[in-house]
């Protein structure tokens, strides 16, 4: 992953892990803690196939060529490797972000707050985080269409 992402990614998460952990005392939003958390999981399965998806779109296209070319930020490997980091990081981000959700339903259950606490700030600082990513490959794949496109034309 890129280097300005990365310091991004970790800004990110501090931001929304500190502001959900500050304002979570003063939500109350017990009555529909559970069914949150279960759409967020579903939102997240979501996102997980559109993952998966955007891979089996990039393989089978005609942009490939265009990716065995140097990364220009970091001269040690080509684009496919940087845009294959991307994809993993993105899709662990996703699976940790449905695990610490599954973890924040058993805490609810225990009725442990603290633990409750610590891990709803994670998730919503992980959910950041997986939007960002969101936004990073989206631009990818409407470059792959694009490319496609005029590539289609000549």
């Amino acid at each position: 992953m890129r280097y300005n992402h990365i310091i991004l990614l970790i800004i990110i998460f501090f931001i929304f892990f500190i502001s959900a952990y500050l304002i979570f005392p003063l939500l109350s939003f017990h009555n529909i803690f559970k069914e949150l958390i279960s759409n967020i999981i579903t939102f997240l399965s979501i996102i997980l196939g559109f993952y998966f998806t955007c891979i089996s779109i990039l393989f089978s296209s005609k942009y490939m060529h265009n990716l065995k070319k140097e990364d220009y930020h970091n001269k040690t490997q080509r684009l496919i490797h940087t845009l294959i980091a991307y994809f993993k990081s993105s899709i662990y981000t996703a699976l940790i972000t449905i695990i610490i959700s599954m973890l924040i339903l058993i805490a609810d259950s225990l009725h442990i707050s603290f633990f409750n606490k610590i891990l709803f700030s994670i998730l919503i600082a992980l959910l950041s985080i997986n939007f960002l990513f969101i936004i990073l490959l989206i631009k990818v794949i409407f470059n792959i269409f694009i490319i496609q496109t005029i590539q289609g034309f000549k």
